[in-house]
């Protein structure tokens, strides 16, 4: 059975438990998950499907009591929790869908349903495996919403409406667009509010660090948030440790390990510094530039803030959990 995702089990941000739509891999109906749902109960088990025809079918007491949206999101969890070879239990894909690759970066403009936070498959850190560029990735159902919540002088991102004293954020939020690191997110699905209030990122989820202290994630996160780690690690986000092993390289290394060119590293933010230089009007001399390379990143600090059920842990905060650069 396919990995279940991270926002499938958790709540994005401040929103609601529900707001999740996963369509099973491949089935490509679309939202209409009460009805695929009942249709493999009926080959697998027809006393279950007398029942639950009750509760989702077109007159059923789900849809007299909730919205669409809710009772086809239950039904399509309840879908993607059973285990059968049966053609009715995995519709065939829709033929005229655009193909979601394994992994790697895609323009969120491509896509028009699926989860949340998607396309694809959910990978060790219990987001997709796919992500974008958000300033170069187009929008559509899904916008490319930036997971890095970096500021100059590593000040937490004073994100608009949230009061968190800190700076603006130099990739997130009113700059969305500078950054090169973000994930496909159908921000219709969070509730107003819950995500990100800027305009050029409305309804994003809340990029946090996950390395910060806890009581800087509950400033940005909220109480009884989490920031989960969004991308995995790749060995070439490493460097040599001088007191031994290997760690995730920062900007703090330019120059001393490191040049920070586009095929240094995999999932450096602003490969060649050229968003900072633009934020430090073209002036490679000056402090801001200086401060804004020294603050950028790889995957390990980046992340979203969520809500996790009790017992639940972020995957990549997982004991049992070892990074590219703890491999090496």
């Amino acid at each position: 059975m396919a990995r279940r995702s991270l926002v499938t089990l958790a709540v994005l941000a401040l929103a609601v438990a529900s707001i999740d739509c996963t369509t099973r891999s491949g089935s490509g109906h679309n939202g209409e998950g009460c009805e695929a749902y009942l249709a493999c109960l009926a080959e697998t088990d027809p006393d279950e499907f007398e029942s639950e025809l009750e509760l989702y079918g077109t007159e059923g007491s789900c849809f007299n009591g909730s919205n669409e949206d809710s009772c086809n999101a239950a039904c399509t969890q309840k879908l993607e929790d059973i285990e059968s070879e049966i053609e009715a239990c995995n519709p065939p894909p829709d033929p005229d869908s655009t193909p979601v690759p394994e992994s790697g970066v895609v323009d969120c403009a491509d896509f028009e349903s699926g989860p949340t936070v998607g396309p694809g498959e959910a990978g060790p850190t219990g987001f997709p495996l796919t992500f974008c560029n958000p300033s170069s990735s187009g929008e559509g159902a899904y916008k490319c919403c930036s997971d890095d919540p970096a500021a100059l002088g590593g000040a937490l991102p004073a994100y608009s409406g949230k009061n968190i004293v800190g700076d603006t954020p130099l990739f997130a939020g009113t700059n969305n667009a500078r950054s090169t690191s973000g994930m496909c997110v159908k921000t219709d699905d969070i509730p107003q509010g819950g995500g990100l209030l800027e305009p050029q990122a409305a309804n994003c989820p809340i990029p946090c660090n996950p390395t910060w202290a806890a009581e800087d994630i509950e400033a940005v996160c909220g109480v009884s948030r989490v920031c989960c780690q969004t991308r995995e690690l790749d060995p070439l986000d490493c460097i040599a440790d001088p007191d031994g092993g290997f760690r995730p390289v920062t900007g703090e290394d330019i120059g001393e390990g490191t040049d920070w060119n586009p095929g240094a590293h995999a999932t450096h933010q602003d490969p060649a510094g050229i968003q900072c230089s633009a934020i430090a009007n073209g002036d490679q001399t000056n402090s801001v530039f200086t401060d804004c390379v020294r603050e950028l990143t790889v995957a390990d600090q980046r992340g979203f803030c969520m809500a996790l059920a009790p017992g639940q842990v972020c995957p990549t905060q997982d004991p049992g959990y070892v990074d590219a650069c703890e491999a090496m």
